[in-house]
């Protein structure tokens, strides 16, 4: 009884020292220089600007906290951000209509579309519904970065959203969909079922095969298919010349531009290329692990995480790359941090939450245990708090 009772006391002691270790390592790092800000929401950082907001308008600050538009503006989805220099928003009290603001915050293009899309491409398009006294129908358009009607309109039926993305814009015809250009000219026939946006060059599309099977394929700029209608399950978009696809057993695989097989279907998850590199993981049937890997556009092994001897080891990815990082979760609790390319932990694990970077910042939550503290705010690539959120309390 003796020996138990010691035994006992002996482990209660060794995990209390655990514990210890591991507040002790989990401090906050904070950089000396961090500015200090009070919004009630932040969002992340985009094109060197992220938006704030302050009761229910929006502003924008830039990378060292400073304010650079002052909140004012209502968000069209989640909250504003710019893309190619450009920021969609609402104004209040302008009856929900919609305009663009520059980095400065003045206006771009004024505050008078029922419906505008982002600014994905250097043009982008908007919506006019028909007035109720029929005097007038519905009809999408297209503009430019300084508000220019570009064409007054051009054939869009349905759709509710449509956008540019490397000079091209989805577009529907009754029930099938396509491709409109700059010009509004319907250049890829609308013959497919569904249809995803350009990326690299490629475009995923949905149409009928010989036997009569609705799959998954490629097209071109051109309209050609250039990879067969041979997924029933839709495949995720190119980057880096690369695909991954997946197979009636729902496992990924990769493939070229020429549809050919570069990795076998054996990947449980995956996050796109970005930067060459992708992020997997794939089940080790021998030890009942999910092993996470980086892998190449050839699919070779940059770095792997097996199973580790302490469960404190474990690493699953939030992320694939961006700015050269990928977000990761270590062990069972609440601990994140970044890894390089080469899959090494640029700083310690110690936040709770952490999104990707861009701009050299990445919104970040620490979570204090020994006082049940949260910090907000955006962290730099070294892992420190540079600007951090004091929100009101009231």
């Amino acid at each position: 009884m003796k020996t138990r009772f010691i035994l006992l006391f002996t482990l209660l002691l060794t995990i209390l020292n655990i514990n210890l270790h591991t507040q002790q390592k989990a401090q906050i790092a904070v950089d000396k220089n961090a500015a200090k800000i009070s919004f009630d929401q932040i969002s992340d950082f985009s094109e060197g600007l992220a938006s704030v907001r302050k009761g229910n308008v929006w502003g924008f600050i830039d990378e060292n906290g400073k304010v650079v538009v002052e909140p004012q503006y209502h968000a069209v989805v989640d909250y504003p951000r710019f893309m190619n220099g450009l920021a969609l928003v609402i104004k209040p009290g302008d009856e929900g209509l919609r305009g663009f603001i520059d980095k400065t915050g003045k206006v771009a293009i004024p505050f008078k579309y029922y419906m505008a899309m982002h600014f994905y491409d250097d043009i982008t398009t908007t919506y006019s519904p028909a007035a109720s006294d029929g005097s007038s129908q519905l009809k999408w358009s297209i503009i430019d970065k300084e508000g220019k009607v570009l064409v007054d309109a051009f054939p869009n039926h349905h759709s509710y959203e449509t956008y540019f993305v490397e000079g091209l814009a989805s577009n529907q015809i009754e029930f099938n969909v396509g491709y409109i250009d700059r010009t509004g000219k319907n250049v890829i026939e609308a013959k497919f079922i569904e249809n995803r946006n350009f990326s690299d060059g490629m475009a995923a599309v949905k149409g009928e095969t010989p036997t009569g099977e609705y799959k998954w394929g490629f097209i071109n700029k051109n309209g050609k298919l250039v990879i067969d209608y041979n997924y029933s399950n839709e495949p995720k978009p190119f980057s880096n010349g690369r695909a991954f696809v997946l197979s009636n057993d729902f496992k990924w695989g990769i493939i070229d531009k020429e549809g050919k097989l570069i990795v076998e279907p054996k990947f449980k998850q995956v996050f796109p290329f970005s930067e060459n590199l992708a992020v997997v993981n794939e089940y080790d049937q021998k030890n009942y692990f999910e092993e996470w890997k980086i892998i190449d556009v050839n699919g070779k092994v940059i770095k792997s995480y097996p199973k580790p001897k302490k469960d404190d080891e474990r690493i699953t990815f939030w992320s694939g790359f961006n700015e050269g990082l990928a977000i990761v979760h270590k062990g069972y609790g609440m601990k994140h941090c970044a890894v390089d390319k080469s899959g090494k932990e640029v700083f310690k694990p110690i936040y709770r939450k952490i999104n990707s970077f861009n701009s050299g910042r990445a919104y970040a939550e620490f979570y204090d245990d020994k006082t049940r503290k949260i910090t907000y705010g955006y962290i730099d690539k070294k892992g420190n708090f540079v600007i951090i959120n004091e929100a009101p309390q009231f």
